[in-house]
């Protein structure tokens, strides 16, 4: 096994930089969506993150049942959002009039009022908006989109190269790595005393 743990050690130093940036992602949606009222993707973001948490463990310790759980939820996360950018874009029966986003209860995105553009000392029309807040909703789900088929992609890709490994072989990478930490986390710290000492 000479360059597969490199190999894995890479992908899995990618897999955390990359679902860190993705959690960062997550976050700023959640904060729009809550000022919104956009309940269903409020939820959806909450149980994503809670997803991408799981995953960390999953990545840092090469658990593949947790990056498993990832990589369905992951899917789930782009099925959702490819049906938020056709409800945006009106694709098909799909419309951002039907309110299903928010239970049917009236509120909309934040962008509709406080978008790049927008006049909002007064009731505004959406046409009144020099970005109109569809597109904005549609291009924040697309990038969703992106980063979620990334990460579920180096996720399947990680779970190959462990599976390519021997059992024991795969335990031993492991099982060292976290005896590395171990290692670092158990030094002895000198005492006072024989600190003093050594500059006597």
């Amino acid at each position: 096994m000479p360059n597969n743990p490199r190999k894995i050690k890479k992908l899995q130093g990618l897999l955390l930089v990359l679902i860190s940036f993705q959690v960062a992602l997550l976050l700023e949606r959640l904060i729009f969506d809550s000022l919104g009222k956009i309940y269903v993707l409020i939820l959806t973001t909450c149980l994503t993150l809670l997803a991408n948490i799981i995953v960390v463990f999953g990545v840092y310790k090469l658990n593949t049942k947790f990056i498993k759980f990832f990589i369905i939820w992951s899917f789930l996360w782009i099925v959702l959002n490819v049906v938020v950018v056709f409800t945006y874009l009106r694709v098909g029966s799909l419309s951002h009039e039907y309110k299903w986003l928010s239970f049917k209860k009236k509120s909309q995105s934040w962008f509709a009022i406080n978008g790049f553009g927008c006049n909002s000392t007064k009731s505004i029309e959406v046409d009144s908006c020099v970005i109109k807040f569809e597109y904005i909703e549609a291009a924040q789900s697309i990038l969703h989109v992106l980063i979620a088929a990334v990460n579920m992609c180096l996720s399947l890709w990680l779970i190959k190269k462990l599976e390519e490994e021997p059992t024991e072989d795969r335990d031993h990478f492991i099982n060292s790595s976290f005896r590395i930490l171990e290692n670092k986390q158990s030094r002895p710290i000198p005492r006072k005393k024989e600190f003093a000492n050594r500059w006597i």
